[in-house]
């Protein structure tokens, strides 16, 4: 069964709130506990199935499902290693083929939405900072540049719909992956986000 992508990112999006909620509640909640359970296989088959089809990193079918697992697997739920660790790679796969755009500052398809969500996928995958990431986060350093936030590329809610969330995507990934040397230039893109968000 071939999921949309609209509907796997509100399931996974439910996921996660309910696994927050669940955090902040004694566990043992037996419905709620069945759903997640229930809702774990659906995120996993959709995740393979557009890694199969696909060779491009979606946000709708890895990011927001990986994110959910990550979630999931923290609170005790069962998740399927090889298929996260396989997501995990297919992301490294996708940002290492566009590496030559990231060296001309000209990022992948879906621009800051894509790398921000990547490298959110790679933070939950547990991925070690090195010099693809550091690139990809070069990237988003000098994107955009003269604004005070990130500009929204398209709109695809609900993984992409606002500046608010493709700046904090772009800013959860520097905090994330920027390399030491980028962190004078990490503070002034912040304290520019923190004026704009001020306004």
């Amino acid at each position: 069964m071939r999921s949309t992508p609209l509907l796997v990112s509100w399931a996974a999006i439910g996921l996660s709130a309910t696994l927050s909620t669940v955090a902040a509640e004694p566990v043992g909640e037996p419905a709620v506990r069945a759903a997640i359970t229930k809702s774990i296989p659906r995120l996993e088959q959709a995740m393979k199935d557009s890694a199969d089809q696909r060779k491009c990193f979606t946000c709708h079918n890895q990011a927001l499902p990986m994110i959910a697992m990550a979630a999931a697997r923290q609170r005790g739920f069962a998740v399927d290693d090889a298929n996260f660790k396989r997501q995990h790679q297919h992301t490294v796969d996708h940002l290492a083929g566009g590496k030559a755009r990231y060296v001309e500052g000209r990022g992948q398809g879906g621009r800051v939405v894509t790398a921000g969500y990547a490298l959110w996928t790679l933070e939950v995958a547990g991925q070690e900072r090195n010099e693809l990431t550091s690139l990809v986060a070069k990237y988003l350093l000098e994107t955009q540049k003269k604004n005070q936030y990130w500009h929204q590329s398209s709109k695809r809610p609900p993984t992409a719909g606002s500046d608010f969330m493709t700046t904090y995507i772009a800013l959860r990934a520097l905090q994330v992956f920027g390399a030491d040397a980028q962190q004078p230039a990490l503070q002034e893109r912040s304290q520019q986000v923190r004026k704009w968000l001020q306004t």
